[in-house]
C-alpha cells in the first residue's frame, strides 16, 4: 500500500509536471502563433507597400511620358490665346475703320444735300 501510495504521488506530480508543461507549451504555441500573424501582417504591409511604390513608379514614368505632350499642349494653348487677342484687336480696328467709313459717308450725305456754297453766293449776287 505504501509503495503504491508513493506511486500514485509520484503519477499525481508527474501529471501536474506534465499539465504545467502544457500549459507552457500552449502558451508558447499561442506566442508564436500571433507573432506569426504578425509577421503576416507586416508581409501584408511590406507587399501593400511595394504595390503602392510600385503604381507611384508607373504614375512617374506616365507623368514623364506625357510631358512633352502636356507642353505642347500648353504651348498650343498660348498660341491660340494669342491669336484670340489678335482677333479682337482686329475686330476692334475693323470696327473703328467701319466708324470712321460711316461718318465720312454721313458727312458726304449732309455736304450733298446742302446746298453748295457757290450756289448759294450766285443766287444771292442775282
Amino acid at each position: 500500500a505504501a509503495l503504491r501510495r508513493k506511486a500514485h504521488e509520484g503519477l499525481r506530480a508527474e501529471r501536474a509536471a506534465w499539465a504545467s508543461e502544457r500549459e507552457a507549451l500552449r502558451a508558447e504555441v499561442e506566442g508564436l502563433r500571433s507573432e506569426g500573424e504578425a509577421l503576416e501582417a507586416e508581409d501584408d504591409l511590406l507587399q501593400r507597400r511595394r504595390l503602392v511604390e510600385e503604381r507611384l513608379e508607373a504614375a512617374a514614368r506616365r507623368t514623364e511620358e506625357l510631358m512633352p505632350s502636356a507642353t505642347r499642349y500648353n504651348q498650343l494653348r498660348e498660341k491660340l490665346r494669342q491669336r484670340q487677342s489678335q482677333v479682337e484687336e482686329l475686330q476692334e480696328k475693323i470696327a473703328e475703320m467701319e466708324r470712321q467709313q460711316e461718318q465720312a459717308r454721313a458727312a458726304k450725305e449732309a455736304r450733298r444735300s446742302r446746298p453748295s456754297s457757290r450756289a448759294s453766293r450766285a443766287k444771292r449776287v442775282a
